[in-house]
């Protein structure tokens, strides 16, 4: 998403993203018992760290046999509410007094501005569906969209000055601290920050749609890290609504094939073709099933992005082959340690991890190599705790891995004071990433328009636009 920063104040866009917020906790179902949900996230983080919450709003929605009201006051202590509603056509509007809230230190502070989208808003609640709903607020001239749409969409806030250029917002998690000068020197060259600077990655993968995935979902969407679900679409759990949830949490569902067959493309096709009418989106990354590499020549027309299996760690600029990047599967009840060994070995090396999982003991899904729920969720924890590793899902990081990769097997054409990298993204490339670099000092533009600084020691750039041009 590109924002045109054109007036001198400074500018708040808050901007749906797929990602929970800690909206989710055991006690949230992944069941529809009324027919559908809709949701209305409450509050968010900008990517400077800032906290904004609507604090004061009744909404209504009308349509059903009684009008249902909800107050924002009563969810000051979550980022969503839940709202289930019977199929059916609904209207839900906003009455005056509402207020929008910045966290300064310790206090709440009101924020001036003005709802600028239709109040009331209609939406349809379809069985097993999450309903899309955005209202859209502004703010020294900018739009702010705050909604209830595909199930755990939160808020996200960017705050740039106005007078730095072009933002490139690809929802990439906040790094660094804040207040960093722009450099000044002279203009060398540009660095790529390994894993949007980040000391390492890390990837859960999750394969089969194997039941005690389903059992255990409220404990893995309540760990609040974006995971990719690897559905193998010719069992009837991968139906089940937990992954039209997953979807909207900000997860990914990559594709691992119909049957977990012998290779071919009607294996491949047919789980995309599911995916696509279930779910409403076509995958982006594949799994191999049992590292079959006779798959390998029918990935590259269909992905940008393939996991093998053996082990191995990812190292930015790696040759490893992106259509058999190797994943850790670990043994039956391996314990937090030996999982927790897996993330030091990745800090140590500046690299990505990527782990398979493919179901929990306990379970009756036969799952290859179960481990135990609490070790997962023990190793998670540690990851996190970390706090200079990125968790994310295997096309966020692939992406960005790719995209390292690009630049650095481009060689910049040199006129007058300026160099210009360019390149041209593979087939099948998700659109809308974005890569962190760090420069000496001059300017950093894309296609004649100058790239904002980020105070947090970077500037942000969008593979879309094919090439970057540096000037002293």
């Amino acid at each position: 998403m590109r924002l045109n920063h054109l007036n001198p104040h400074f500018i708040i866009a808050l901007m749906l993203i797929p990602i929970c917020l800690m909206a989710c906790s055991a006690e949230h179902s992944a069941s529809f018992p009324k027919g559908g949900k809709m949701l209305l996230p409450i509050s968010g983080t900008s990517n400077s760290g800032v906290d904004y919450r609507l604090s004061t709003g009744e909404f209504t929605i009308t349509g059903g046999a009684t009008p249902v009201s909800i107050s924002a006051s009563d969810y000051l202590n979550q980022t969503t509410a839940y709202i289930d509603l019977e199929a059916g056509d609904y209207s839900i509007g906003l009455a005056d007094g509402w207020i929008l809230e910045r966290l300064d230190g310790s206090n709440w502070v009101p924020v001036t501005a003005n709802l600028t989208s239709p109040n009331p808003v209609p939406f349809t609640i379809a069985a097993n569906q999450i309903a899309p709903v955005v209202f859209v607020f502004s703010t020294d001239g900018q739009n702010i969209p705050v909604g209830n749409g595909t199930l755990a969409l939160s808020i996200d806030v960017v705050e740039q000055d106005s007078d730095a250029g072009v933002v490139f917002d690809c929802n990439l998690p906040p790094v660094g601290a804040d207040g960093q000068p722009k450099p000044s020197g002279v203009a060398t060259g540009i660095s790529v920050l390994d894993w949007a600077g980040y000391q390492g990655a890390v990837t859960y993968t999750l394969d089969d749609a194997n039941s005690s995935q389903i059992e255990n979902w409220a404990a893995l969407a309540a760990l609040n890290v974006p995971m990719t679900f690897f559905l193998q679409t010719g069992k009837a759990e991968a139906s089940h609504p937990v992954w039209q949830e997953a979807l909207a949490l900000g997860h990914e569902l990559g594709n691992h094939t119909q049957n977990h067959g012998s290779p071919s493309e009607s294996e491949i096709d047919l789980a995309t073709a599911f995916i696509e009418n279930t779910f409403g989106i076509s995958p982006l990354t594949f799994a191999i099933p049992n590292g079959d590499t006779g798959y390998l020549l029918l990935l590259p027309q269909r992905f940008f992005l393939a996991r093998g299996i053996g082990a191995g760690n990812i190292l930015p600029n790696g040759n490893n082959d992106p259509f058999n990047l190797p994943s850790y599967i670990p043994p039956t009840n391996a314990p937090t340690s030996q999982l927790n060994s897996l993330i030091d070995a990745a800090r140590w090396a500046g690299a990505w991890q990527v782990l398979l999982v493919h179901g929990f003991t306990g379970g009756t899904d036969g799952a290859y190599a179960p481990i135990d729920l609490n070790a997962f969720i023990g190793n998670v924890a540690y990851a996190k705790a970390t706090g200079d590793m990125w968790i994310d899902t295997f096309s966020k990081v692939g992406a960005y891995w790719l995209g390292q990769k690009l630049i650095a097997d481009s060689t910049p054409a040199v006129t007058g004071n300026s160099q210009t990298w360019t390149w041209e993204l593979p087939d099948n490339f998700p659109s809308n990433q974005c890569l962190r670099i760090s420069v000496t000092g001059g300017a950093v533009s894309q296609n004649g328009q100058t790239v904002a600084w980020d105070s947090h020691g970077y500037y942000q750039i969008s593979l879309d636009e094919g090439s970057l041009t540096l000037a002293q």
